[in-house]
Formats: C-alpha cells, structure tokens, sequence
C-alpha cells in the first residue's frame, strides 16, 4: 500500500506457518510474496518500511519472535509485526460487528463485536 492506502499489487507464495514448515521455509515463502509484490508495484526493497504479517503457526511467544527476527533479516530497517492470521484479519475488521473466517487447516470461524 502507499501512503495514499492504495493496494499497488497483490501476490501469492507458498505456505508459510513456521510451526508446520519450519521459520526458514516461511520466511522464504513471505520474501517470495515480498519480492514479486515489489515486482509488480515496480519498487525496491529498500523502500519498505513495515512489514505486518499475519501467519498461522505463530500463536506462541517464542515463534513470533523467531520469525520477527528472521524477518528483521530480510527486511533491515523496517518496523516488524507478526501476529497470528486470525488476529490480523480481528485488526482489519475494524469496528462494529463482523465475521472473520479464516480457512486453512484448523478452519476457525469468530464472530465478533465491538462496541465503543
């Protein structure tokens, strides 16, 4: 996105739960998504500033912050936050009622409501 909250390129890679694949198969499915976004949006890596990553596999203190590290790797100089895929898609949701489902291999569906 840019500073305008524009998307300037969707990309796909491979699996990227580090507790099913191991921190260095998914940081490497993560850059690969990166790098072929940066492609399409025809910008360099160097321009990133932050990266948030939503990842299943990473509910537990000590991944979070093995891939945070890892990813701090790839990403010198940028503000890094790995959370679970679930929490990242409660963050977008924004306020107010909503349904997030995120499918994958434990297939979890929460309802939620916020109220202010």
């Amino acid at each position: 996105m840019n500073s305008a909250d524009q998307v300037l390129a969707r990309t796909f890679a491979g699996p990227s739960n580090p507790s099913r694949i191991g921190v260095e198969a998914a940081v490497h499915a993560v850059e690969e998504s990166a790098d072929l976004a940066l492609r399409d949006a025809g910008l360099e890596r160097s321009v990133i500033s932050a990266v948030g990553a939503g990842l299943a596999g990473t509910a537990k203190a000590e991944m979070r912050e093995r891939m945070s590290c890892a990813l701090q790797e790839c990403f010198p100089g940028a503000a890094i936050t790995v959370l679970t895929d679930l929490d990242a898609a409660l963050a977008a949701a924004g306020e107010g009622p909503a349904i997030i489902l995120v499918a994958g291999a434990l297939r979890r569906a929460i309802k939620g409501a916020r109220t202010t």
